[in-house]
């Protein structure tokens, strides 16, 4: 069933009504009255889309997700090395609306949430890639990978880095490529044992 333009307009304002107001303040202190001036909608409108505000941002962090994952199932069989500059361009095109999802005045389900997803799919693809290699190897070079790539990618969303995008991709791939030949040195290790 295709939704609406009248839908789809109607929960767009009240997400950048929702980020709006997060600049400012906590999602646990945004109330439905507040959301709704800002949207200048009633509370009828909201209540016929929403329970109560959190229900917008987990929606708009659905579709931050479901983006990046629309971008990963483009490159089906590739790896990171495929995929990474697609999603840092998302990320770069959609910068603002990141910046307030991963900043304090958020949950901190969003960050959960996208390192499970990326958990999951790296997971399948070293398992398939690097099958002599145990689960807490794999857990030990993605932790490592996914932590500090994160902590970068907020850094230099937050222009703590003066280089850009391409840049940025091309150290994060060199990063990766070192984790990668250390699986690969497990792998071999764990094969001839």
């Amino acid at each position: 069933m295709k939704t609406d333009t009248r839908v789809k307009i109607t929960r767009t304002i009240f997400h950048n009504a929702l980020l709006d107001i997060l600049r400012e303040k906590p999602i646990h202190s945004v109330t439905v009255t507040e959301l709704c001036q800002k949207a200048e909608l009633n509370r009828g409108t909201f209540y016929a889309y929403y329970g109560i505000p959190d229900d917008v941002l987990a929606e708009i962090e659905d579709k931050f997700i479901n983006d990046c994952n629309d971008i990963f199932a483009k490159k089906p069989g590739g790896d990171v090395y495929d995929f990474l500059p697609a999603v840092y361009t998302y990320v770069k095109d959609n910068i603002e609306t990141l910046k307030i999802l991963i900043g304090e005045n958020s949950s901190p389900r969003f960050r959960q949430r996208i390192k499970q997803d990326t958990y999951r799919k790296t997971l399948k693809r070293w398992h398939e890639n690097y099958p002599n290699i145990r689960d807490n190897d794999f857990e030990f070079v993605f932790d490592t990978v996914y932590t500090g790539g994160a902590q970068n990618l907020v850094k230099w969303i937050e222009g703590y880095y003066d280089f850009g995008l391409k840049e940025l991709v091309r150290r994060s791939n060199v990063i990766i490529s070192y984790c990668v030949d250390a699986l690969e040195k497990m792998n071999e290790k764990n094969k001839n044992q």
